[in-house]
């Protein structure tokens, strides 16, 4: 009976748990913290394409495409939200949801319920991960992140890179 009762809980067990390969979201998001840089194309109720830096606790998001926005660039920085062209610089207090989500993409929760599957996008071999909130893709054998879906956007990542400041990271 006990035997029984070990076995039904370890395969209860099992189902709760994301069997990737070992991955998990600690794991996958551990860039985070970390100063990086993001070449993006973002689609979903328009398409524009931009280049994010992170340094430090600021993350800047420079408008690339299309020409009408290429050279604004967003900054969050402890919370708050600006937008800069040229020399002026204007602290956003209402609602720039676009940006925001974008940002938002960047700075995930490990223990958000994600579950974690295995599967192949576009010929490559990628880690979907799953909450009630994103959908995040990563690159399996980099571990970079390859897409975000979240609020009606698709974030493609088309490069990515982790600044490493003299052997530090």
């Amino acid at each position: 009976m006990k035997k029984a009762v070990f076995i039904f809980v370890f395969l209860i067990s099992l189902t709760f748990c994301s069997c990737a390969g070992g991955a998990d979201m600690t794991q996958l998001l551990s860039y985070q913290p970390k100063d990086f840089t993001a070449r993006i194309n973002v689609s979903g109720d328009g398409e524009f394409s931009a280049e994010l830096k992170k340094t430090g606790e600021l993350i800047a998001m420079e408008m690339l495409s299309p020409d009408e926005i290429s050279g604004v660039v967003y900054e969050l920085s402890g919370g708050e939200l600006f937008i800069k062209a040229g020399d002026v610089k204007i602290k956003l207090d209402g609602e720039a949801e676009k940006p925001m989500t974008v940002f938002s993409c960047f700075a995930l929760a490990a223990d958000s319920g994600w579950k974690i599957s295995s599967e192949k996008l576009g010929g490559a071999a990628i880690y979907k991960c799953v909450s009630s909130d994103a959908t995040v893709y990563f690159d399996k054998t980099s571990l970079c992140p390859y897409r975000f879906e979240k609020n009606g956007l698709k974030i493609d990542v088309l490069s990515f890179e982790v600044i490493n400041h003299g052997g530090a990271e």
